[in-house]
């Protein structure tokens, strides 16, 4: 039975010249929120775990991998605006938060905190930047370093288990206190790939463990950032470690031809223009290069 099905009631339909079949038929509400979603530039996967009526989306920004912390805020963090301003209009919901995952990289011990500190304020900056250029008013940046000091959410994660894994743990926490806080709905995140094998560099992994402790919450799953690496090209849409080539949010970079990410930067271009209409340029590049601009100026 899929997990957006759970809990739901069967429906009974017979089918003409066979024997009555049980068949699972969505619930209306739960059908039509499925078919905005779907249909939305750079979504991969959706698992609705109920009616979506009213309330919030969230989706994290994390500032280090498993080893590295980052350099730049990547492009691609363009498309997780945007896909989410879509869905919080379309399912017509409140406030779309983002958190700032600084208290997660923390918990890798990995990075000294100050430089931690230094870069999250960077990113930070680049955030804010890109809701006020973007006039999206209904956009919240929610420090995790802030709101983890808060009572509520220090009793949300005294309750959990201890677990090996802290990251995942403060993950729960955050969804828990959104939710309890928020009203929260919508969790969205990145996925490589549609393959039901998942593992510990796919957000599906930590988000298989929240749905746990948050049966109610829905997940959708956008596509992941891409490099002009041919032997890497897939990678987190919100971190850019040294090294890699890609577009980033940043001034004065040189602008490659877009080859492979031609298909995957197009997308997030139709998704600006479902928002704010037509570019006024013919070409991909200049469109690209436009929402760019448009982020960091």
């Amino acid at each position: 039975m899929p997990r957006w099905w759970r809990g739901q009631s069967l429906q009974t339909v017979n089918l003409p010249s066979e024997r009555a079949t049980p068949v699972q038929i969505l619930p209306s509400a739960l059908m039509d929120n499925l078919t905005k979603i779907r249909n939305i530039p750079l979504v991969k996967s959706v698992e609705l775990n109920s009616p979506i009526t009213a309330g919030t989306v969230f989706f994290g920004v994390g500032i280090m991998t498993s080893k590295k912390l980052g350099v730049e805020l990547p492009f691609d963090i363009l498309g997780m605006f945007f896909a989410s301003e879509i869905i919080r209009r379309q399912l017509n919901l409140q406030t779309v938060f983002v958190v700032l995952g600084d208290n997660h990289a923390k918990s890798n011990q990995l990075v000294d905190t100050t430089e931690i500190n230094l870069f999250s304020k960077r990113v930070e900056s680049k955030l804010i930047k890109i809701i006020h250029n973007f006039t999206l008013t209904n956009f919240r940046i929610l420090r995790a370093s802030t709101f983890h000091q808060e009572k509520s959410f220090q009793e949300i994660l005294t309750r959990l288990p201890q677990m090996e894994n802290e990251y995942l743990r403060l993950e729960i926490a955050d969804c828990l206190f959104l939710k309890h806080s928020h009203n929260l709905q919508i969790k969205i995140g990145w996925t490589m790939s549609k393959e039901e094998n998942i593992c510990g560099n796919d957000e599906r992994f930590f988000d298989r463990a929240i749905s746990e402790f948050v049966p109610d919450l829905s997940f959708v799953h956008l596509e992941p950032g891409w490099t002009f690496d041919i032997a890497r090209p897939r990678v987190s849409p919100y971190i850019s470690v040294a090294g890699e080539k890609r577009l980033v949010l940043k001034e004065d970079q040189d602008f490659p031809s877009l080859g492979a990410c031609t298909g995957h930067l197009s997308k997030i271009v139709r998704a600006a223009e479902i928002l704010w209409g037509k570019l006024p340029f013919g070409m991909l590049n200049k469109k690209v290069e436009f929402l760019l601009n448009k982020a960091i100026l």
